[in-house]
């Protein structure tokens, strides 16, 4: 057996202090055997990184989720914000910790219909 990447946060749990992750890590895909993809509960693969402003999906769009809660404006990944290069950088990093492997797992092969 492998040890995961998780930490306890238990010792915060009973009000210690404790060890924070400056990231989250996230993949979803809700419905891999979908005959279609295309709407909010069948769609391809999710994966992503995130602080608590900044999310960073694997197809390199960046998202300030304060200030674009919808993410319907991308940062530019030529942003000149030193800030927002450093932040994309450690989301970047946290992406590539993960394994790729999930990703187009179990999908149907298209048919002609």
């Amino acid at each position: 057996m492998q040890d995961g990447d998780g930490w306890s946060f238990w010792s915060q749990c009973q009000g210690k202090p404790g060890k924070k992750r400056e990231w989250i890590y996230c993949y979803y895909f809700p419905r891999p055997s979908s005959k279609k993809y295309n709407n909010k509960y069948s769609h391809y693969e999710v994966r992503f990184a995130r602080d608590k402003r900044y999310k960073l999906y694997d197809d390199g769009k960046l998202y300030d989720t304060i200030e674009d809660g919808l993410e319907k404006k991308p940062i530019a990944a030529d942003s000149a914000n030193k800030s927002v290069q450093s932040v994309r950088k450690k989301l970047q990093e946290a992406l590539k910790s993960y394994p790729k492997a999930g990703l187009k797992a179990n999908r149907r092969k298209k048919t002609k219909e």
